[in-house]
């Protein structure tokens, strides 16, 4: 067990017994790499606060089945990621109200984002989507991946390979190739 896993455990063990400073400082070890996840998964910000602060109240909520000796971050990375894949699928049922609601079959492209490929990812299902940002923009081993998501390593590898065939053909489309 790593010295960060120990102190992780310790404060767990605090923050389970209501000390609030041992949940700030475990809220202050971990946000940036949990709002990463959030962020690179539903690739918007205000999306990326919602997660990832959902995703903390759920693993503060739940903190009486983790099991302490396991490394604090995947555990708490698992629920993040989940999160935002909810999060995507939600704003994009929501989406699709509105452009009902407005006589568009398709949603209106908001222009956030204009770079190809963050674009062709864009388009990605939440799932593949959440494989490639975990792997390539995060650098997540491809078994970190599968962790952090719940899946398979063969479904992580699966889904990657999707992903990167539907980016390959996204992007040669847009070459005018």
């Amino acid at each position: 067990m790593t010295d960060d896993t120990k102190a992780d455990a310790l404060l767990v063990q605090a923050a389970r017994s209501g000390d609030e400073a041992a949940a700030g400082e475990l809220f202050r070890r971990h946000w940036t790499a949990s709002w990463r996840i959030a962020s690179a998964i539903t690739q918007n910000a205000a999306l990326a606060d919602e997660a990832a602060q959902d995703g903390w109240d759920r693993a503060f909520r739940s903190l009486a089945r983790y099991d302490a000796g396991r490394p604090f971050f995947p555990w708490l990375a698992r629920i993040v990621a989940r999160r935002a894949l909810t999060t995507v699928e939600q704003e994009a049922r929501r989406r699709r109200r509105v452009a009902v609601l407005h006589g568009r079959a398709e949603p209106a492209d908001d222009g956030e984002q204009s770079e190809r490929l963050r674009a062709a990812v864009s388009a990605l299902t939440p799932e593949r989507r959440a494989v490639v940002a975990l792997h390539y923009w995060l650098g997540y081993s491809l078994g970190e991946t599968a962790d952090y998501l719940e899946i398979a390593p063969g479904t992580a590898a699966s889904r990657l390979s999707r992903a990167l065939a539907d980016l390959r053909s996204m992007l040669h489309e847009g070459d005018g190739s």
